[in-house]
């Protein structure tokens, strides 16, 4: 999906080109000037959320950020980003740049996305806070049929037999 197909410019605006070109997940939440795609991971039986947030913010951090998602009973639930150090690749040129990040899904948020409870999300990273209120649960919902879906179709692998501990049988003399 192609997002930028502007002739020109410096290694900096290629470089931000490139890396919003090659976004492959679909919008779960924007504003006026951000979109905010995801994708579901699972690692050693933990998922996790990548986040890849476009629009007008640069930031360089170590402290990674704060997400706020805030239920349909208004309820809010805060969690940490799992990234600690974040840093945009930006254009200045093209005002627009890419910042990603993920978060380890913890049992109330599983619960809010197996309910379709999010209603909205708030990020707060350096001075910055953006706020979603248009965000598709249904699409979360689908990623995590899908990573449930490709589990399923992982082939069982059985053991190697071992040769040294199976039991030779002889023939009597």
């Amino acid at each position: 999906m192609a997002l930028f197909n502007i002739l020109g410019s410096s290694k900096e605006d290629e470089n931000a080109k490139e890396r919003i070109n090659a976004i492959q997940e679909e919008v779960i939440a924007f504003n006026d000037g951000f979109k905010l795609y995801s994708s579901l991971f699972e690692l050693n039986e933990y998922k996790f959320l990548k986040f890849q947030l476009i629009g007008n913010l640069k930031v360089k951090t170590n402290e990674g950020c704060i997400l706020t998602f805030k239920n349909t009973s208004h309820v809010e639930h805060k969690i940490d980003s799992d990234s600690t150090e974040i840093k945009t690749e930006f254009s200045s040129s093209l005002k627009i740049g890419t910042t990603e990040f993920d978060i380890d899904i913890d049992d109330v948020l599983l619960n809010w996305i197996q309910s379709n409870m999010i209603s909205s999300l708030k990020i707060e990273i350096e001075k910055n806070i953006l706020h979603f209120e248009n965000f598709d649960s249904q699409l979360i919902i689908q990623l995590f049929a899908k990573l449930e879906e490709e589990k399923l179709k992982e082939p069982t692998e059985l053991p190697e037999p071992n040769p040294e501990s199976e039991s030779e049988t002889t023939a009597p003399e």
